[in-house]
C-alpha cells in the first residue's frame, strides 16, 4: 500500500470515527457495506480511461472495483468514440476494433474475422484491405472457395453496440463514488447511500461474484433494467458546468416543495450523463420514486444546489426539464 493510499485512507477513517463514533479496522467498503481484511486500491471515481474527465479518485476494495471495471466499464469506454470514428478507422486500428467489436456481415449473416498472428488455416481466408495508406491484414472464417463464390454478394462492415447495461452500471457507480468522495460517510449510511450502494451495487456483487461472463451479464440484465430510468444522457449541457465531481453543483429534484432525490452529473470525456438518486428519507419519496422508474420521458421540477464543504446551498428557484430517453449505443455502417 503505498503512502498516497495510506493518507487517504486515514481521512476516511477519521470521517467514519466522526459519524460512527468508532473507526473501522480495515476499511469500511461503501458498496458492501463490509469491514474485512482485503487488498484496497486508489480507484478513480470516473473511470481513468476516458479521456480529459475528472481524474478524482478514492479507496476502493480491489476485487470490487476490478469486477466492475471489466464487467462494466471496460465496454461503457466505447462511448467516447460515439461519432469520432469511421469504419475503416476502426478495422485499421486493433485497439479500437477490440473496443468497438466491427462485424463483417454478408447477406445478413455474420462472418466471424480475425487479426492473423501467423499462417491462416485452410479452412478460413486471409484478405488484405487497404486502409489509412496501409494494408491491415484480416482472417474470414469462411473458405477460399466460399469467398469466391461470395465476391459479387451484399457484403456490409458494420459497428453496431448497444451500450445500455454498460452505461447505466457504470454511471450509477460512479454516482455512488461521486456522493462518497463528496460527503464522506454520511452518504454511505444515508437512505440513498444504502440503497444505491448496498441494495443496486453491493448485492450484485455478491450474488454475480464467480460466476462466468456470460452468466453474470445475464444476471445483470435483470437485476439493473428496473432501475434503467435513473440514467440519462444529458441533451443540453447547463453552462459554464463540467461535472459534480468537479463543480460540486447538481440538481436537487422537487415534489412541490419536498426534494425526493438528487441529480448527479458525470462527465466522461465529451460527454455529460446525469444519474437520478433517490433519498428514500420517506413514505411518500419511496412511492415516489417507484412511480418515476416506470414513466421514462417525463418531466422533473429542479433545484440546482452547491456542495458548501458541509452542507448544500440549495437555489429557491425552480426549473422544469424533460427527463429523456436514453440514448447509449455506437453505430457505423459501411
Amino acid at each position: 500500500m503505498n503512502q498516497k493510499i495510506r493518507n487517504r485512507l486515514a481521512h476516511l477513517n477519521a470521517d467514519y470515527e466522526s459519524v460512527f463514533g468508532s473507526p473501522f479496522h480495515h476499511f469500511f467498503c461503501p458498496i458492501l457495506y463490509q469491514d474485512e481484511d482485503t487488498e484496497l486500491c486508489q480507484a478513480h471515481v470516473i473511470n481513468k480511461a476516458f479521456r480529459d474527465s475528472d481524474r478524482s479518485w478514492t479507496i476502493q476494495r480491489k476485487d470490487v472495483d476490478s469486477f466492475y471495471g471489466s464487467l462494466f466499464e471496460a465496454d461503457f469506454l466505447a462511448i467516447q468514440e460515439k461519432g469520432r470514428q469511421q469504419v475503416d478507422e476502426v478495422i485499421a486500428d486493433k485497439d479500437l476494433a477490440r473496443l468497438l467489436k466491427p462485424k463483417f456481415i454478408l447477406d445478413g449473416e455474420v462472418v466471424e474475422h480475425y487479426y492473423p498472428k501467423g499462417a491462416v488455416p485452410p479452412t478460413h481466408s486471409q484478405v488484405t484491405l487497404f486502409i489509412e495508406n496501409k494494408n491491415t491484414q484480416l482472417a474470414l472464417k469462411r473458405s477460399q472457395e466460399a469467398m469466391r463464390n461470395a465476391k459479387n454478394e451484399n457484403w456490409e462492415i458494420r459497428v453496431d453496440i448497444n451500450l445500455k447495461l454498460p452505461a447505466l452500471v457504470s454511471l450509477l457507480k460512479a454516482a455512488h463514488l461521486t456522493l462518497f468522495h463528496l460527503l464522506g460517510y454520511r452518504h454511505v449510511w444515508s437512505s440513498s447511500g444504502q440503497f444505491l450502494g448496498r441494495t443496486v451495487l453491493g448485492d450484485f456483487f455478491l450474488k454475480a461474484r464467480g460466476m462466468k461472463r456470460n452468466e453474470a451479464l445475464n444476471l445483470a440484465e435483470t437485476h439493473f433494467t428496473q432501475f434503467a430510468n435513473m440514467v440519462r444522457p444529458v441533451l443540453t449541457n447547463p453552462s459554464p458546468f463540467t461535472g459534480t465531481l468537479t463543480d460540486n453543483w447538481l440538481y436537487v429534484l422537487m415534489n412541490g416543495n419536498h426534494p425526493w432525490a438528487l441529480l448527479i452529473f458525470i462527465r466522461t470525456e465529451s460527454h455529460v450523463n446525469a444519474v437520478l438518486v433517490p433519498t428514500l428519507d420517506s413514505e411518500e419519496n419511496y412511492f415516489y420514486f417507484v412511480d418515476f422508474l416506470k414513466k421514462p420521458g417525463s418531466t422533473i421540477d429542479v433545484r440546482s444546489a452547491l456542495w458548501k464543504g458541509d452542507k448544500w446551498e440549495i437555489s429557491s428557484k425552480s426549473e422544469t426539464h424533460v427527463w429523456p430517453e436514453a440514448q447509449f449505443d455506437v453505430g457505423l455502417n459501411t
